[in-house]
């Protein structure tokens, strides 16, 4: 599919896989000049209840997030804001020589039906891109994408696989 940016015109196009699942809105910036740009899925259907995909049976909003580290069961908790992962950064994960010193970032957001965590690789944000890269459900992320996480996504970055979970 293609986007257009509203600030300077450039023309993205972004593969059908990237499209978060149940989702009728996405957001990605722009190659050019960095925009965020916020387009509609086309054909979505949000599934009654799965607007977060963190709500609960009692229609509790879930307060907390953190990644699982599945080979050794370690828990990261996220913080509201920027979350560096990497070696030497806000969640350290140790023991793996292939994940970069800040390989990539969570930001974690309050909003009004809950939390939002959104996934990048943008250098900007930590120094510079990984040199491994982070993978997104089997998908290499791009310096420019970013990516609304939900409960049980998988990341993978360097050798070692985390899991997202609301909580």
């Amino acid at each position: 599919m293609k986007v257009k940016c509203s600030k300077c015109g450039n023309i993205l196009v972004i593969s059908e896989r990237k499209l978060p699942k149940n989702k009728k809105k996405a957001m990605v910036r722009c190659t050019k000049c960095k925009h965020a740009i916020v387009f509609a899925i086309p054909n979505a259907e949000e599934l009654e209840g799965e607007k977060t995909e963190i709500g609960t049976d009692n229609n509790q909003k879930i307060q907390n997030a953190k990644l699982v580290e599945t080979k050794t069961g370690k828990e990261h908790i996220l913080k509201i804001g920027k979350n560096i992962i990497g070696r030497k950064a806000d969640i350290s994960i140790d023991g793996d020589i292939y994940i970069s010193r800040k390989h990539c970032l969570i930001e974690m957001k309050k909003q009004t039906w809950g939390l939002e965590l959104i996934i990048s690789d943008d250098g900007s944000e930590t120094g510079r891109p990984s040199i491994n890269g982070t993978i997104y459900n089997e998908e290499r992320i791009s310096k420019y994408d970013k990516i609304i996480l939900k409960s049980d996504d998988n990341i993978r970055i360097g050798r070692t696989n985390l899991i997202v979970k609301f909580y």
